[in-house]
């Protein structure tokens, strides 16, 4: 992100990162290495999600069939505007893409009529949430014995909200934030979904991407 007009891009949304949180220091700490990996689940294709992609030489990327499609012809400034910067990703991408595919979803996660079981084993659910971005998805995953009001679950939002109390109680995006959404009026469906969704799963744990995690259910209560 060196050049133009990448550049602004990195001037309005600084990352640094020290060598101790890049993923390669994530995963040694694992006992893992890049290459191990072999599947990732992409939320979306904003260029702060996809900046260590490069690094999974040999990973399949699992992620919404609308989330590449209407951006992998944008460049310069109409990429930056949306947040997308095709230099961030692996130049084999378009290759090593995995559509996700979505079914009817189970009773339990209504108001989410679609949802695609990723790995078949009914433990982590990706949920379309379009708007923000397209083809954006969150996911719901069974980290624990489940139980009512959520219990065993833990919803990973994503950019649904910036903050986990907006999708507890409520809360709008700021004006310039909804400047770079996709869709805005798909980008408040898609929150009202998973608020509606974590009014009735009170007990589900909540991570969004900018905001400290929420503490697992035995913390919070």
């Amino acid at each position: 992100m060196r050049r133009w007009p990448g550049v602004l891009y990195g001037l309005v949304t600084p990352v640094r990162l020290p060598a101790a949180q890049t993923l390669p220091a994530h995963l040694a700490r694992l006992g893992l290495t890049p290459g191990d990996i072999r599947e990732v689940i992409v939320s979306h294709l904003h260029a702060d999600h996809v900046g260590a992609l490069r690094e999974l030489p040999r990973a399949r990327f699992l992620l919404d069939p609308q989330a590449y499609a209407p951006l992998r012809s944008l460049r310069g400034l109409r990429a930056v505007r949306r947040a997308f910067l095709p230099e961030l990703l692996p130049p084999d991408f378009a290759s090593r893409l995995s559509p996700l595919t979505f079914a009817p979803a189970p009773p339990d996660l209504a108001p989410f009529t679609q949802a695609a079981d990723v790995f078949g084993d009914r433990l982590v659910y990706a949920l379309p949430v379009p708007g923000h971005a397209p083809g954006m998805v969150a996911l719901l995953v069974r980290t624990g014995v489940a139980g009512p009001g959520g219990r065993g679950w833990t919803l990973l939002a994503g950019d649904v909200a910036y903050h986990v109390r907006a999708l507890r109680h409520g809360g709008e995006p700021h004006p310039l934030a909804r400047a770079a959404f996709w869709d805005v009026r798909g980008e408040q469906a898609s929150r009202a979904k998973v608020r509606a969704w974590l009014a009735a799963h009170p007990h589900a744990r909540v991570i969004v991407s900018h905001d400290i995690p929420e503490p697992p259910g035995d913390a919070r209560a």
